[in-house]
């Protein structure tokens, strides 16, 4: 993604949603996005399916989405369709609302094996044993232990947990080369939300998908992520390997995120709340979106928005203190 901008036209003013955000998500890697409710995360990776409504959304001129050498933001709304599930899939956050309810997990699945195969120039559709299979195997995948019963429930005869991993093998079978993941785990309970991430992991590893995970909870990204970008009001503010961020955090509102949350190896230790709320995005601040809110504020802040830049190997940052 290359000054990636798009605004929504609303009568109560523009929306900055995107400001110019810059994030690249390697072969084979887990790059976690994480930030505040409304910063901008879902609206991204809605942004790289062309999945955002045209209106009110409007993807500004100069923006790159740039996918095995295709602009994603150049492509009309029906070319999407050669796009989306084959090349890139995305898991949504509410398993409940996004799967049909009239439809059992295996025909679900099996639309999705189908637009594989009617999108590959090589082969043609098989038989609907092969297909039958090909379902329990994707049900197999994502260690569901009775495939052919579940293949026949219906969404809402599923827990939570269950229509998590059937999304996931909805989204895998089409074999996609990365994989969109927003909030996949915030309905679930602590304990299926670890085996989903374990899921999720062991899955990269055996389909060699890369993964974009969207996210609000620091502590799911220290468990999945090789790679973390840290967004704040529409841009990326910070972007480190997990191990580096959480140890030296550089930008004020990466480091104001970890001192706020609860450690327990230092339960007497006062957890310390960021101080004020996220900007407006209508009117979001001039200069540093995040000076409002900032202890380390300079007159520079007030009105130049500081780059994103390397400031260590790995390790960059987009703030005037560096």
């Amino acid at each position: 993604m290359r000054n990636v901008r798009l605004e929504f036209n609303t009568e109560e003013g523009t929306i900055h949603a995107l400001r110019g955000v810059d994030l690249n998500v390697g072969r084979d890697e887990v790059v976690g996005l994480v930030g505040e409710s409304g910063c901008g995360k879902t609206v991204l990776g809605l942004s790289i399916l062309g999945l955002n409504p045209v209106p009110p959304a409007k993807l500004l001129e100069g923006s790159q989405i740039l996918f095995k050498g295709k602009d994603l933001a150049k492509l009309a709304t029906n070319e999407f369709a050669a796009v989306r599930g084959t090349g890139v899939s995305m898991i949504f956050q509410e398993p409940a609302t996004s799967l049909n309810p009239v439809f059992t997990i295996g025909d679900q699945i099996t639309e999705s094996i189908r637009l594989r195969y009617q999108r590959s120039e090589n082969t043609h559709t098989p038989s609907s044993s092969v297909i039958n299979e090909q379902v329990r195997e994707a049900l197999k995948l994502v260690k569901i232990a009775d495939p052919e019963r579940v293949a026949h429930r219906y969404p809402h005869e599923l827990s939570g947990g269950m229509k998590q991993r059937a999304m996931i093998a909805m989204a895998l079978a089409a074999k996609p080369s990365m994989l969109i993941a927003d909030e996949p785990t915030t309905a679930l309970d602590v304990t299926i939300q670890a085996q989903i991430l374990r899921l999720m992991r062991d899955l990269m590893n055996e389909v060699k998908t890369s993964i974009l995970f969207i996210t609000h909870d620091l502590g799911v990204i220290s468990e999945i992520a090789d790679r973390v970008a840290v967004m704040y009001a529409g841009r990326i503010v910070e972007e480190s390997n997990v191990g580096e961020l959480f140890k030296e955090p550089l930008h004020p509102y990466t480091a104001g995120l970890l001192a706020s949350l609860p450690r327990l190896s230092e339960l007497s230790k006062e957890i310390q709340p960021l101080a004020g709320s996220v900007p407006d995005a209508i009117n979001p601040p001039k200069g540093c979106s995040f000076h409002p809110r900032c202890k380390f504020v300079m007159d520079q802040c007030h009105t130049i928005q500081p780059e994103l830049k390397e400031v260590k190997p790995g390790h960059k940052v987009a703030c005037h203190l560096y």
